[in-house]
Parts: structure tokens; C-alpha cells; sequence
């Protein structure tokens, strides 16, 4: 395969690299594959850049991503981990996948689309973009909590805020196996918010058939279950709550009830 021409070179696009970087390494890619060793260089090439990522996320401590259902049930402050989660999820897709993305674009271009988008893929998953996935399964398996709802919609809200990153990156043939993760992921991370907020609805309609007590004070479940909907239906949550209950209704075809509609309505 012939090597660009020097004006073919400069029309590269931006990258994260010089220019003239870009261009040795084409230069070394073009020699390798006269000599048969494009699989050695893209094998070397994917596991020095992903030893790269690995470095710039192991700086932001996310031990947390490995936590067990187990550790996840008992765990206090497990809001603080799913806050932390976003970001990080954030950061790491916006800017470290961002840049590979683009690095893998400038090098094996002239490879085909399929060539440079496998690297890619092969250099994320190694990076630890399963990590980030398989921490959001954890929440999803996790025992049922009023909280764990609200959790459940934060992660639909990251999941939504970067969808068209998503799509971006990691569309293709070549990133299958994330797709059918993160396709797994969301579909649970609705399924479950979606029954933690029907129990509610069973819990509401029990707390109407109880007597109130004795000395007329306000039952404490029924004090709960009402701070907790001013939260769950406040400005922060509803918009999201809805858009999960209209995606999951839609899976099955069915509208929604009266009732359903009133405390959407609060």
C-alpha cells in the first residue's frame, strides 16, 4: 500500500497529536504492513494506548466500579459512589475515549473503517469502558430501596446526557459487545426503576385502607412515602421518572392508568 503524499498528510484532520507525529506513524504503519506485521502493530498499538487510559483512570480511584452486589446492599454512602460514577463516566467517555477515538482514526484510516474502528474497540474494552458498565448492572441486581429508585434514575439521565457520545464511539460492528452491554444495561436500569415505582403505587393505595393512629398524629410511613414523592416528582426527577414510564409502557403497548396519571400529576 502506498503512503499519503505530503499534501494528502496535511489535510488531516485535528488529533490529539502533532501533525508530524501522525505522520511518522504512518510512515512506521506503512513499512509493517510491507512486511506482513499490521495484526503485531495494532496488537502492540491497543495495548500500549489502552495501558495509557488504564493510567488516566486508575488517577481518579475507582475501586468502587469492582464492588459486589453483597458490598453494594450494606454499603452506606453508595450515593456518593453512583454521583462519582457519572462523572467519571462522563470524563472518561468525553475525553479519554474521545481522544482514542480520534487516534485510531488518524493512524489506520487508510486502513478501512473496519481496521481502525476494531482497534478502537479493542482499545476501550481493555481500557476499562466494561468497568463503567458493569458497575450500573451492579445497581440494577441490588436489593429493592425507595432510594435505589432515584439512584436508578440518575443513571438513566448519565446513559441519556451521553447518548449521542455513545452512539458515536462505539456504533458498529466492531463494538458489539458494548452495544449489547449497554442495550442490557438500560433496559434493566428502566425495568427495575419501573418496579421500585409501581411498589410505591401499592404502598400509597395500602396507606389509604389503614387506620390513622390513635392519638391522631400522622403515621410515619405515610410522612415518608409523602417527602419522598415531593422528591421523586420535584423538578430534578420527573421529567426523567416520566420519560422512563412512557419507554417502559411502550415496550408493552399499554397506557397509562388514571391513577398513574395523578401522581405524575403531584
Amino acid at each position: 500500500m502506498s503512503l499519503p503524499t505530503l499534501g494528502e498528510q496535511a489535510s488531516i484532520a485535528p488529533s490529539p497529536l502533532p501533525v508530524a507525529v501522525i505522520q511518522k506513524l504512518q510512515a512506521i504503519l506503512g513499512r509493517l504492513i510491507a512486511n506482513n506485521q499490521l495484526e503485531k502493530c495494532i496488537s502492540i498499538y491497543v495495548e500500549v494506548r489502552s495501558l495509557n487510559v488504564r493510567a488516566s483512570l486508575e488517577a481518579l480511584n475507582l475501586d468502587y466500579l469492582g464492588i459486589s452486589i453483597s458490598e453494594f446492599n450494606n454499603v452506606s454512602n453508595i450515593e456518593g459512589y453512583i454521583s462519582k460514577w457519572a462523572k467519571h463516566l462522563e470524563f472518561a467517555v468525553k475525553h479519554l475515549f474521545e481522544t482514542e477515538y480520534k487516534l485510531c482514526n488518524d493512524i489506520f484510516d487508510r486502513m478501512g473503517l473496519d481496521v481502525w474502528k476494531s482497534c478502537f474497540a479493542e482499545t476501550a474494552g481493555q481500557a476499562g469502558i466494561l468497568a463503567f458498565l458493569q458497575f450500573g448492572k451492579t445497581v440494577t441486581e441490588s436489593k429493592k430501596d425507595p432510594i435505589k429508585l432515584l439512584k436508578l434514575l440518575d443513571i438513566f439521565a448519565s446513559f441519556s446526557k451521553l447518548r449521542l457520545d455513545f452512539n458515536r464511539l462505539f456504533g458498529g460492528a466492531a463494538c458489539t459487545e458494548i452495544q449489547n452491554l449497554m442495550r442490557d444495561l438500560i433496559k434493566n436500569v428502566i425495568e427495575r426503576a419501573c418496579e421500585n415505582f409501581w411498589e410505591l403505587l401499592v404502598q400509597v393505595e395500602l396507606q389509604r385502607h389503614t387506620p390513622p393512629p390513635s392519638d391522631g398524629s400522622v403515621p410515619r410511613v405515610g410522612t415518608f412515602i409523602t417527602d419522598y414523592c415531593n422528591q421523586l416528582l420535584a423538578d430534578e426527577y420527573k421529567p426523567i421518572l416520566t420519560q422512563v414510564l412512557v419507554i417502559e409502557r411502550s415496550w408493552k403497548n399499554e397506557k397509562f392508568q388514571k391513577r398513574e396519571f395523578l401522581l405524575l400529576s403531584f
